[in-house]
């Protein structure tokens, strides 16, 4: 997925994710630095919103608070010595 086109495609869609994709549940990623996926500081993490079959994490901008989907095929990266969190997010989506 790389615009709103594509996530309008995925809309209402049913998502699977691998059994190992999240393997501490537990695990808190408030604090963490999400990066796009050249590397580019976005912001960081503030929250975490569990959506049935769509988990998203609440991202703290330069520009107030975005929705982002945490799905497998959208993190390219977890560095959790550094706690960054690099994703591919789609064009538009900071903007909403």
């Amino acid at each position: 997925m790389h615009n709103l086109t594509d996530a309008d495609e995925l809309a209402g869609a049913i998502l699977y994710a691998e059994d190992d994709l999240y393997e501490d549940e537990d695990e808190d990623l408030t604090g963490w630095t999400v990066l796009d996926a050249d590397g580019t500081k976005v912001g960081t993490v503030s929250a975490h919103e569990d959506i049935p079959g769509n988990p998203c994490i609440w991202v703290e901008t330069g520009r107030g608070e975005s929705l982002l989907p945490l799905r497998e095929e959208l993190v390219l990266d977890v560095d959790e010595t550094e706690k960054t969190l690099r994703m591919e997010i789609p064009e538009g989506l900071l903007d909403l």
